[in-house]
C-alpha cells in the first residue's frame, strides 16, 4: 500500500513541476489529474508486483536436519573415520582403525560442541550424546551439554 502511495505521490510532484514549466503538455489541473491517477497507480502496481516477497524464514527443525546432514558428511571425511550416524541429539562415530583415548577425548569433545550449536532449536540448549567406536566395539562415551561442558563420560 505504500509503495502505490509513493508512486502516486512522485507522480503528481512531477506533473505538478512539469505544468508550472514553459512549453510542458500539462497546462491545466485537470490534465494532471486526469494523467497522474492512471500513470501513478499503474506505477505502483509495477512496483508492488516487480520485486518478489521474500521467502519465510526456513522452520529451525529444517534447519537443524539440513545440518545434520552436513554434520555426517564433513565427519566422514575425516581420515579412519569408518561411519557417522546421528539420531536424535545422539552422534555415533565408528573408527577403522585404533585411535588413542586422547585422540578419541578430544573428537568427542569437538563432535559434542559442534553438534550442540547446530541441532539446538528455538535457540534452546540442546543436551548431545556422542558415542564413539573403534571397529564396531565401544571406547568412548560423552554426553554433553553446552552450558555446563562434559556432564558425564565413560571409558570401554
Amino acid at each position: 500500500m505504500l509503495r502505490y502511495l509513493a508512486a502516486l505521490l512522485v507522480t503528481f510532484a512531477v506533473l505538478v513541476f512539469l505544468k508550472f514549466c514553459e512549453g510542458s503538455p500539462f497546462r491545466s489541473w485537470k490534465a494532471v489529474i486526469l494523467t497522474g491517477l492512471p500513470v501513478g497507480l499503474l506505477s505502483g502496481y509495477y512496483l508492488n508486483h516487480a520485486f518478489p516477497k521474500a521467502p519465510p524464514p526456513v522452520p529451525q527443525v529444517q534447519k537443524a536436519s539440513a545440518y545434520r546432514a552436513e554434520m555426517e558428511r564433513a565427519w566422514r571425511r575425516i581420515a579412519g573415520v569408518d561411519g557417522v550416524t546421528i539420531v536424535g541429539t545422539t552422534v555415533k562415530i565408528n573408527f577403522a582403525d585404533y585411535r588413542p583415548l586422547a585422540d578419541v577425548k578430544a573428537m568427542a569433545l569437538q563432535a559434542a560442541g559442534n553438534a550442540s550449536f547446530f541441532l539446538k532449536t528455538n535457540n534452546q540448549p540442546v543436551r548431545v550424546k556422542v558415542k564413539i567406536s573403534v571397529r564396531g566395539k565401544d571406547r568412548y562415551e560423552l554426553d554433553y551439554e553446552p552450558n555446563k561442558g562434559v556432564v558425564d563420560e565413560q571409558e570401554f
